[in-house]
């Protein structure tokens, strides 16, 4: 299981763990290894989510600690369960 991080700071930052590359590779996302999107926007590299990680972004910067969740980001041919933490720094 791959997973995703957030920093959740003024503007959401994209972290990563160091799984990620190998995901990326596998599934034709070369373009999007670390290198490239770690400490991007959440909300430029994922405008579309927008409304789902709006209000999750508000709820972890009102708590103490961070969530950790599974989520599916499925492909045609496969099933992916992949896990995210998003956290406040």
């Amino acid at each position: 299981m791959a997973h995703q991080s957030s920093s959740l700071k003024a503007t959401p930052r994209v972290l990563v763990s160091a799984a990620w590359d190998l995901f990326a590779t596998g599934n034709g996302g070369r373009h999007l290894h670390s290198a490239s999107i770690m400490g991007q926007s959440l909300w430029r590299l994922t405008p579309a989510a927008a409304p789902f990680y709006a209000p999750l972004v508000a709820q972890v910067r009102g708590r103490d600690r961070g969530l950790e969740f599974p989520f599916r980001c499925d492909t045609p041919q496969h099933r992916r369960l992949l896990r995210m933490r998003p956290a406040v720094d």
